[in-house]
């Protein structure tokens, strides 16, 4: 497995920026949030007249639009130097927007402390909706929401009217900040056992499926060397020659049926080598038939219809069939 620098696997570096593609890269959410921004820095623009604050909305617009187009790349051999320019562009972009809400707790004696609290409530429901694992993505959305509250409630506490109210907001602060933080671990840890539920699902039922394929090929191939036994024992007693050829031909019809659902399941298997021909469909489907209607459990109905007979593709007739098995 190839390994990034400090150790880190090339699996690793994808999982991590594919983190941040679950959380970052949504086009709803990150334009529900961009329209959001400039919406309450207009509106704080005008009560407050400060130029600041509308260069501050668009430039978190500006920032969001460059960084959900970086991130919305295949998350497959990334380097290392992107995954950092990824981590790099989301806490940048989560520090510029903590910065504003903090501000905005701050100014003209706390009154714009509920859209700042709202502000705070906004990225923590961001950072439970959007992360399934304890990733650095998932750190970096934390954070902010952590940042966020506390920000919230030191502005609130210096805006308190006495030292008791102060100190009890920021007692309530910790508390509702390790709450948080109790959350989101049991949230992410449900999240994870779903998960591997999931995955053990999908492994039984394709553990079932292939049991379903093996008993039916087993049955299928028994009966072949049951024919090519008995045909070759028919023309040991016979006399005639021209009848021991019919039962010799009879045999090695039934081996070559044998061979070909051998090659068959090699193909599903995907271990023999690419062989690119002509291959009509329509005979090609013709020898699937038996294998796909016992691969499919005996409730679901299977009908090939509609094939051209004259229909041909230049490809290796084995994967064509690997693939078709795949899709069933």
């Amino acid at each position: 497995m190839a390994r990034g620098a400090e150790g880190w696997t090339q699996e690793r570096l994808d999982r991590e920026f594919a983190s941040f593609q679950e959380g970052d890269a949504d086009t709803t959410d990150a334009v529900v949030r961009c329209v959001a921004v400039i919406g309450c820095a207009v509106a704080l623009w005008i009560a407050l007249s400060n130029i600041a604050i509308l260069i501050w909305g668009a430039s978190y617009v500006l920032f969001n639009i460059a960084y959900v187009s970086f991130v919305r790349r295949e998350a497959v051999q990334i380097p290392k130097r992107v995954l950092i320019v990824t981590i790099f562009g989301s806490t940048f972009i989560s520090s510029w927007y903590v910065a504003m809400l903090i501000y905005l707790a701050s100014v003209a004696d706390g009154d714009f402390l509920v859209i700042a609290a709202c502000g705070a409530i906004g990225a923590t429901l961001h950072s439970f909706s959007h992360n399934s694992e304890f990733s650095l993505s998932a750190f970096i959305d934390f954070s902010t929401a952590v940042v966020s509250a506390a920000g919230v409630f030191v502005c609130a506490a210096v805006h308190s009217s006495s030292f008791w109210v102060a100190v009890s907001i920021l007692l309530g602060g910790l508390f509702v900040i390790g709450y948080l933080l109790l959350g989101f671990r049991l949230i992410i840890s449900d999240r994870r056992e779903l998960k591997e539920k999931y995955k053990a699902d999908v492994h039984d039922q394709k553990m079932r499926a292939l049991g379903q394929l093996t008993s039916g090929v087993a049955h299928d191939f028994n009966n072949l060397l049951a024919v090519v036994l008995l045909n070759i024992e028919l023309s040991l007693d016979q006399p005639s020659a021209e009848k021991r050829k019919k039962h010799l031909s009879d045999a090695q019809q039934a081996a070559q049926s044998g061979a070909e659902l051998i090659e068959q399941l090699m193909a599903f298997g995907r271990t023999s080598d690419l062989q690119s021909s002509n291959v009509l469909i329509a005979p090609l489907f013709d020898r699937l038939k038996s294998v796909l209607r016992r691969l499919l459990p005996s409730r679901i109905e299977f009908e090939v219809s509609n094939l051209d007979p004259s229909c041909e593709i230049q490809v290796d007739a084995a994967m064509l069939e690997s693939a078709i098995l795949n899709l069933v």
